[in-house]
This record gives structure tokens, sequence and C-alpha cells, in this order.
């Protein structure tokens, strides 16, 4: 249904679904509607739509969970599409694994793109909140002994965004 759907609307709600049931069947076809050059995708003329498409797919392999799951949005983080990037490297912290740090950290230092930035931000504290009790710690020393030895300092502006910005009361 995924890949056969026209119905751009439809289709949104078919993506969000497949999240929700959470089969991994479903990977690869959320993955094709996040690649940047799929032709048919890039024919609608509604744009926001499109865009909202992404980050529904993007929203729904972060609730399949599985490693092929994660290994499609790796995949899209290398996008050329920055949007989709930027969502998949705020979202994918989500994992809670400890190779998803390095990923986000990576892009602590893009000094081209902010908003790419203040996502890996939010990307290093969602992998923070998610990951599992046995995890959290070696994950958190991880991140930290990347940060000091790789990121610029001036990214503490984003954090204390994201914390100063954030609903959950910071820890």
């Amino acid at each position: 249904v995924i890949n056969e759907e026209s119905n751009m609307r439809v289709l949104r709600r078919a993506i969000e679904e497949a999240g929700k049931i959470g089969d991994e069947t479903f990977v690869t076809p959320l993955q094709e509607h996040l690649r940047a050059d799929d032709v048919e995708f890039q024919q609608s003329s509604n744009t926001n739509l499109i865009k909202e498409i992404k980050r529904t797919a993007v929203q729904s392999l972060v609730e399949i969970g599985t490693d092929a799951a994660y290994e499609a949005l790796v995949t899209a983080s290398r996008s050329a599409d920055d949007e989709l990037k930027e969502h998949v490297i705020g979202e994918i912290g989500r994992f809670g694994a400890e190779s998803t740090v390095d990923l986000i950290i990576d892009e602590l230092n893009n000094e081209e793109n902010e908003a790419l930035r203040e996502e890996a931000a939010s990307g290093v504290i969602n992998t923070f909140r998610e990951s599992d009790f046995e995890e959290a710690d070696s994950v958190r020393q991880q991140a930290l002994e990347i940060i000091a030895e790789d990121v610029s300092t001036d990214v503490s502006d984003e954090f204390v965004t994201i914390a100063n910005e954030s609903p959950r009361p910071s820890e």
C-alpha cells in the first residue's frame, strides 16, 4: 500500500500507521520515501506535504526501532536534503545506541548549517534520555569524551537553547 499510494494525504497516514504497527517489513518502503532523488515523489506540487511525509517516515522508522530502521535513518542522515538530514539527526538519538552518539556529535561541528547543529544537540540529549539504564552511563561518557576532544566549545549555546526551550525540566 505504501509504495502504490498516489494520494499524498493517504500516503502520510499509511506511513504513520506503519510506525504504529512496528513491523520491520515497512522499513524498506519507508526508506524509499526518504530518498531525495525519488522521481515520483519529487513530481508532487505540494512540497509542504512531501516534507511532512518525510518527517512522518522518520518518526515511523524510530517507532519501528529495529536495526534495519536504524540503518535506514543512518542512510537518510547522509541525504542532500538538509531539512530531512536535520530531522533525522534530531531523532536518531531516540535509538539510544552508543553508535548513534558518533553520528550525531559529528554534526555538532557543522559550521555551515546552524539548524543542523541545533538538531545534533537535540539528538545528543535524546540519546541520553532514550538509552536504557545499563547503557546510559557509557553513552554519556562516550559523548562527553568525543565532545571534549572533537567539538568546538561554542556548541554549548545549542545545548543552552534546547534546555531553555524544552518542555521538560532540565536535569
